[in-house]
């Protein structure tokens, strides 16, 4: 997805291509963001508009080819299989833990909804979650993410309930393990860094 497009940028369209997805039960598909910025903030909002990847331009076509043979899904996938993530680049694993701190307070804004019966911020977390998960390497984000979209459209306050539950206590198992941008221990769904790239492109 090229980012810097005319009229709908690459972030709109990749939201767009995932909600239109999401209202028919199809499998999302991974979109990997190519933009001419390699900047943390660039990164940042690729992962947050719900791409896979980042990849700076000018383009390694290697690395291009790597990416797309990762993320390339077979037509028997279900819908409800999360994508495996794949290796963190520096530049990824430094906003790790800006994206695992800012989850508390959202949990808790989402619970204030579940009190006051409004569901539609439910749901659009959940979108969230499911779109950001794979970029940030949290495969456990992503499926918890979907369950809680679900959820929300159905109504279904216990099932909410537990999945912010579960949300939660995910994000907090994975606090001890922080140790700066590199995740080096910690759960099997914690990403770690093995090699290190120039921020923007992708390491396989």
């Amino acid at each position: 997805m090229d980012i810097d497009l005319p009229g709908l940028d690459g972030y709109a369209t990749t939201r767009l291509i995932h909600e239109w997805q999401t209202a028919r039960a199809v499998a999302p598909t991974p979109i990997v963001a190519l933009s001419a910025h390699a900047m943390r903030e660039a990164v940042s909002a690729s992962l947050d508009a719900g791409c896979v990847a980042h990849i700076a331009k000018p383009i390694d076509r290697a690395a291009l080819l790597k990416t797309i043979r990762h993320y390339l899904l077979p037509r028997s996938v279900p819908a409800s299989t999360p994508l495996e993530a794949a290796p963190l680049t520096a530049g990824v694993a430094a906003l790790v833990p800006k994206f695992l701190a800012s989850k508390p307070q959202q949990i808790e804004q989402a619970r204030l909804c579940l009190a006051a019966k409004d569901f539609e911020p439910i749901r659009r977390f959940g979108h969230n979650l499911r779109g950001t998960g794979p970029g940030y390497g949290f495969p456990r984000i992503e499926q918890l993410g979907r369950d809680l979209e679900k959820a929300a459209v159905e109504g279904d306050e216990g099932r909410i309930a537990q999945q912010l539950e579960a949300l939660h206590r995910f994000i907090m198992s994975l606090s001890p393990t922080m140790t700066g941008p590199a995740l080096t221990s910690g759960p099997a769904d914690v990403p770690k860094i093995t090699s290190l790239t120039v921020a923007g492109s992708v390491t396989l």
